[in-house]
């Protein structure tokens, strides 16, 4: 039985077997998965560059993936935002306007103030000289009256108002909170919208009136202005603004909210912008949303996110052909371009590991040399085609004779190499009549082509430590062998 090791094993063409080792160039060091590849069809399962390609490759698509479904959801809050800002803009602006109005209504009513402070036994005529002269033709105004106490003394324009003279507001309930607290300050009060004792509803402002007496100023009444609500709103602009939709609301001094009086109650209920008005002696809230409610923009971030996903697939791809192609590469440069086998680069690669483990180990390491004795006559007669199918099938048989951590190399030509580490002293005998009996059959890859193997063999350590020296040694032994006649011989079948 053939057994040279404890660690043979015989191994089927068409593999491809890994070791790592330590390439060495120069001063510098590499990790290295050596390869020795046997002929015959390869297994793509096992090569090694497929790997970390497919790693590569998966990552890189998955890391994409990732960053294209965040860019899409950053993207979407963008244009949510964007749409959010254009629509607190609209808010803003109306709301400026709205606040405009009514300050300049107050403005007003501080000028009759002012009048009614000076003189406060104006008579009715003098009132209504007064305000028809302030009023003029403004369409916001609905009418002024001044209240004596808490009672409505003048009213303008007095048609269409009688029935609020003689009013005590302080019994209406709705009224009577601004009522009181206009007579505590001297600042302006607003009021409403609210249903007025004239009929209708109106937005009411009120403002203590307290005349210089003796004590100093001393309550007097109010003058209230009344406003037309629709007027408000339309010269604010809110009927215009078609791109949102607008409500408002009351708050109270403790911030609590009130019913809607202008617009849906539902634009509150909805993710809305809201903006408080400060009108005098009071709030309002603002809620605005756009008229069409808020874009999802779902179209357009999914068909980023299908082209993202393309093109992270794409890119995922290209990265796994080009490290599949960086490895095949940095493979092929280490491999026998006919063969498969290791090549010369490669080979002493494995003999510089192999020695200086087995010199710590206490092995012998047996290094082989072998040329194809006749084999240039294969070339002249038969043509190269079927050399190169004579040296593959030399390669498969020399391949399958070897083990495992063997390591079996074609350096060039018809010269193949082995490196075998020995056990025993028998071993190196077994290890050449090994090599040899690769050639005892013949080729059968063009025809029927009998040829023999010129083998030299060097041990190491025993014939020599330095690498160089020991193939030089087996390299000198293959060409003593060869001087011999060398036989070949061809017959058809």
């Amino acid at each position: 039985m053939y057994r040279y090791c404890e660690e043979h094993r015989t191994r089927p063409p068409g593999r491809e077997w890994f070791t790592p080792g330590i390439l060495r160039v120069g001063r510098t060091e590499s990790i290295l998965i050596a390869v020795v590849t046997l002929p015959g069809e390869l297994d793509s399962d096992v090569i090694p560059y497929r790997r970390p390609a497919v790693i590569f490759g998966v990552l890189t698509t998955c890391l994409l993936y990732v960053l294209s479904a965040t860019a899409a959801h950053f993207w979407m809050a963008h244009l949510g935002d964007m749409e959010r800002v254009e629509v607190s803009q609209e808010a803003s602006r109306l709301r400026a306007r709205l606040e405009n109005v009514l300050n300049e209504k107050l403005s007003m009513e501080r000028g009759l103030v002012a009048y009614i402070e000076t003189n406060p036994d104006m008579t009715t005529d003098e009132f209504n000289a007064y305000t028809s002269a302030l009023i003029m033709d403004d369409p916001v105004i609905r009418n002024i009256s001044v209240i004596k106490g808490t009672v409505i003394g003048f009213a303008f324009p007095y048609q269409g108002n009688e029935a609020a003279i003689g009013k005590d507001l302080s019994l209406i309930p709705e009224q009577a909170p601004t009522l009181r607290l206009a007579m505590e300050t001297r600042k302006p009060i607003l009021s409403g919208p609210l249903d007025l004792v004239q009929g209708g509803r109106g937005i009411i402002t009120r403002m203590g009136i307290f005349p210089i007496g003796e004590l100093g100023p001393e309550y007097w009444g109010q003058a209230s202005v009344v406003l037309n609500e629709d007027e408000v709103y339309r010269q604010a602009g809110f009927y215009d603004a078609t791109a949102i939709r607008l409500a408002i609301r009351k708050v109270d001094e403790r911030g609590v909210d009130g019913p809607v009086f202008l617009g849906d109650e539902s634009v509150f209920l909805d993710e809305h912008i809201a903006l408080d008005v400060v009108v005098p002696g009071g709030s309002w809230r603002m809620a605005a949303v756009p008229a069409e409610g808020w874009p999802r923009y779902t179209v357009y971030v999914v068909a980023s996110v299908v082209i993202l996903l393309g093109l992270s697939t794409a890119l995922g791809v290209v990265i796994y052909l080009l490290v599949s192609a960086r490895g095949r590469l940095a493979i092929m440069a280490y491999r026998d371009q006919l063969t498969g086998m290791p090549n010369r680069l490669l080979f002493w690669d494995r003999l510089s590991v192999t020695l200086p483990q087995a010199e710590r180990d206490g092995r012998r390491v047996a290094l082989l040399m072998l040329d194809m004795d006749g084999f240039k006559e294969v070339n002249d007669t038969l043509g190269h085609a079927a050399g190169d199918a004579v040296l593959v099938e030399a390669a498969a048989r020399l391949s399958a004779a070897f083990r495992r951590g063997d390591t079996v190399a074609r350096l060039g030509g018809d010269e193949f190499a082995v490196i075998a580490p020995l056990c025993g002293d028998a071993g190196a005998r077994i290890v050449a009549a090994k090599a040899e009996s690769c050639f005892t059959e013949a080729f059968r890859a063009a025809g029927s082509i009998k040829l023999s193997a010129s083998v030299g063999m060097a041990v190491f350590p025993d014939d020599t430590h330095d690498p160089e020296e020991l193939l030089a040694m087996a390299d000198r032994a293959m060409y003593k062998v060869k001087i011999k006649p060398a036989s070949a011989s061809r017959t058809n079948g």
